[in-house]
C-alpha cells in the first residue's frame, strides 16, 4: 500500500526519499524556504509580478515565494491526504524579513529585487530569530506542531539538524566552508535548534531522527559544501530510519548507529589531527545500543584518536560475530574467542586495548549468569552502595533486557539524578507520547 509523505523543510528531509521505492513511499508535498513560525503568522499583503522573481531565480524559489508571503503552506499540509508529515527547522539558520506585523522567508533574496520592497524599503527589516527572544515566538511553535500533531494523527517525524563548518574535500583533507556559504547554515545557530528541537520533543512528541550530528559535508558526494549537506552514509541512513518508522518499528527517537558506521567514520581518511578537529564539531559515534559504547564513551579524545583503528576493527567484528547469533553473550563470546590472537599482539599492547578486553571479559561473565541473576546481582549492588559495578550492571541491562522487571524506572531515575537530559529524553519519548494519548 502506498504511503504518502509531506515534507516541510530542506532538501536534506526531502533528498533521502530518493533512496526509497517509490511504490511504498513518495512525497506528496515539498515545502521549504518557510520556517515553521512565519508560516504561523498572517499574508504579507505584497504583490509582485511572476517575472521579477524568474529574473533572478527560478520557478522553484518564486513558488517558495510566493507560499512564505501569502502563508500557503500551513493550510496546504492541513488539507493534505498524506500519512505522515517530516519537519526540520534548517530555515531558522537564515534571516527573515520583518514587515509590519509579519515576517517572512527571503532565503534567495530575490524578494530584494521586487518593486513592492523597492518602493516601500523603510517598512522592511531584517531579523534573526537567534537574536529574538524565546518568549516572544515559541507560541507559534505551540501552535503549528498542536495543529500538525492533530491532522497528522501523532505521525510527525522531526528531523533534527546540527550545522557543520567543516567539510572533507576531494582530496581527503577537512577544511572550514568559505565565510560567504555560511548563509546556507551556520554552526553558530546549532544551539538554538538544540534548544527548539528539545522544546518540541518535550512537549510535542513526535518521532525523532537524530543522526546529522555525527556527519559532515563531503566534497566527495556533493560539491555544494554547505553546513548540511552530509555524507553519502547520512542519506542511506536517514532513509531507513523513515521505512522503520512508517512500517511501525516501536521507537520514537532514533539516533543509534549500526556498527559499520562507526567503523566507516572512525575510518575516515583524514589525519589524527584532523580527526581530532573533526571531533572538536561533531558528536563521537559511539551510539549503537551494543556493550562497546560503555566502554568507549569514557575514553580520552587522545586514546581513541591513537587507537581508532583497532576501535573500528571491533566494531566490525563485532556486527560480523553478531550476525545469525541470538544473544549478545554469545556475540561478546565469540569475538572474544577470535580475538586471542590480538591479545597477543605486540602492536596491540596499548593500555585502551588491554583494558578494553578486560571490559569485555567481565561483560562476557555477567551475561553468563543470565538476566534474573544479572538483575538480582544490580539490586544487590544497588542497595549495598556499590556505585561502579550497579552502574556497569544497569547499562548492561539497558541493552540486553530494558524493560524487564523495573530497569525502565531504574533508568529514568539515573538519569535524572546524574543531570542526563538527553537520555532521559530519548528514553522518555515514547513513554510520554502514550501519556499525551490517554
Amino acid at each position: 500500500m502506498l504511503v504518502l509523505v509531506d515534507v516541510h523543510g530542506s532538501c536534506v528531509s526531502r533528498s533521502c526519499f530518493n533512496l526509497i521505492d517509490q511504490s511504498k513511499i513518495q512525497v506528496q508535498n515539498f515545502f521549504s524556504r518557510n520556517n515553521i513560525v512565519s508560516g504561523m503568522m498572517p499574508p504579507a499583503e505584497l504583490e509582485f509580478s511572476h517575472g521579477e522573481l524568474l529574473q533572478h531565480s527560478s520557478e522553484y524559489s518564486e513558488r517558495c515565494m510566493r507560499f512564505a508571503l501569502n502563508k500557503q503552506t500551513v493550510p496546504t499540509l492541513l488539507d493534505s491526504n498524506a500519512e505522515y508529515l517530516v519537519v526540520d527547522l534548517f530555515d531558522f539558520c537564515q534571516p527573515v524579513a520583518s514587515y509590519r506585523d509579519t515576517t517572512f522567508s527571503t532565503y534567495d533574496y530575490t524578494f530584494y529585487n521586487t518593486a513592492a520592497y523597492q518602493a516601500q524599503k523603510a517598512q522592511f527589516a531584517m531579523i534573526d530569530f537567534i537574536d529574538v527572544p524565546p518568549c516572544l515566538w515559541y507560541c507559534h511553535v505551540d501552535r503549528y506542531f498542536q495543529l500538525m500533531m492533530e491532522k497528522f494523527k501523532g505521525k510527525v517525524i522531526l528531523n533534527r539538524l546540527s550545522c557543520s563548518n567543516i567539510y572533507l574535500t576531494g582530496k581527503n583533507t577537512i577544511k572550514d566552508i568559505p565565510e560567504n556559504l555560511r548563509f546556507f547554515g551556520d554552526s553558530k545557530y546549532n544551539h538554538m535548534l538544540y534548544d527548539l528541537e528539545n522544546y518540541i520533543i518535550d512537549n510535542h512528541c513526535p518521532f525523532v531522527v537524530d543522526i546529522s550530528k555525527y556527519f559532515i559535508p563531503d566534497e566527495h558526494y556533493n560539491a555544494d559544501t554547505t553546513a548540511v549537506h552530509y555524507e553519502e552514509a547520512y542519506e542511506i541512513l536517514q532513509s531507513r530510519i523513515i521505512m522503520e518508522i512508517i512500517e511501525g518499528n516501536g521507537r520514537r527517537y532514533f539516533d543509534t548507529l549500526p556498527l559499520p558506521y562507526v567503523s566507516d567514520l572512525l575510518e575516515r581518511p583524514v589525519s589524527d589531527q584532523e580527526f581530532l578537529d573533526i571531533y572538536s564539531q561533531r558528536a563521537l559515534p559511539f551510539e549503537t545500543n551494543t556493550v562497546l559504547d560503555y566502554f568507549f564513551q569514557v575514553q580520552e579524545m587522545d586514546e581513541v584518536v591513537k587507537n581508532r583503528r583497532f576501535i573500528a576493527s571491533i566494531y566490525r567484528q563485532f556486527y560480523q560475530a553478531g550476525a545469525g547469533r541470538i544473544s549478545c553473550q554469545e556475540t561478546v563470546e565469540h569475538v572474544l574467542n577470535e580475538s586471542v590472537l590480538w591479545v597477543s599482539s605486540a602492536a596491540l599492547k596499548a593500555p585502551l586495548v588491554e583494558n578494553f578486553f578486560q571490559y569485555l571479559y567481565k561483560v562476557n561473565r555477567f551475561l553468563k549468569l543470565g538476566i534474573p541473576a544479572l538483575y538480582a546481582s544490580f539490586l544487590s549492588d544497588l542497595n549495598g552502595g556499590n556505585v561502579p559495578e550497579w552502574m556497569f550492571k544497569l547499562n548492561l541491562l539497558s541493552i540486553v533486557a530494558p524493560r524487564y522487571e523495573d530497569i525502565p524506572v531504574y533508568l529514568s531515575q539515573f538519569y535524572q539524578a546524574v543531570g542526563d537530559d538527553f537520555s532521559l529524553r530519548k528514553h522518555c519519548t515514547g513513554t510520554t507520547y502514550l501519556r499525551k494519548l490517554g
